[in-house]
């Protein structure tokens, strides 16, 4: 197949927070295991304290770790609440650059993704795609207006963006404009 040498000859570095329930893949394990067959330098990022079940023999490679912010809740009625708010280290944008991937495929608009961002614009001739399951937005995103200007920056800067349906379409299109 032309270009499958070519392929086989850089590294492609899935960068996401999460990746299924706990220890298992099973939200793209069968995605993974087809991708490492056409990329054998395929690896992913995963959070340094947390093992894995690894059924599909990826590279796994421990590259951050969730800090927990605390953060006071209101209700609509008034009731006060406390809850934490996980974001992904910094460390993972070095360990990014230190590796040097060809591409980059980040999971929509998470800080583990806005690092993998970061890091393909930084990088020469670094490839960046950016997956987007269906509409966020229906599952609880964020409308603010300025979290929507951050992710039309954010999915402007890839090179390819995908999703899997027509809401997501519609997404990209109209709300992200690329």
């Amino acid at each position: 197949m032309p270009g499958e040498a070519y392929s086989r000859d850089f590294s492609v570095a899935f960068v996401s927070h999460g990746f299924g329930y706990g220890d298992d893949l099973m939200y793209f394990g069968e995605i993974f295991r087809a991708l490492r067959e056409r990329f054998a330098r395929l690896y992913v990022c995963v959070e340094s304290k947390q093992s894995f079940r690894n059924p599909y023999r990826l590279d796994l490679r421990p590259a951050f770790r969730m800090i927990a912010l605390p953060v006071a809740r209101q209700t609509d009625d008034g009731e006060r609440y406390d809850t934490e708010v996980r974001i992904v280290s910094p460390a993972l944008l070095a360990r990014l650059l230190k590796a040097r991937p060809g591409v980059i495929v980040t999971i929509e608009f998470t800080t583990a993704a806005m690092l993998g961002t970061i890091a393909a614009r930084m990088l020469p001739g670094c490839g960046h795609v950016v997956l987007i399951e269906s509409d966020p937005s229906r599952r609880g995103g964020s409308r603010n207006k300025w979290v929507l200007r951050a992710k039309r920056w954010f999915a402007r800067q890839a090179h390819v963006v995908q999703t899997n349906d027509e809401d997501g379409f519609r997404y990209i299109t109209e709300e992200l404009r690329v």
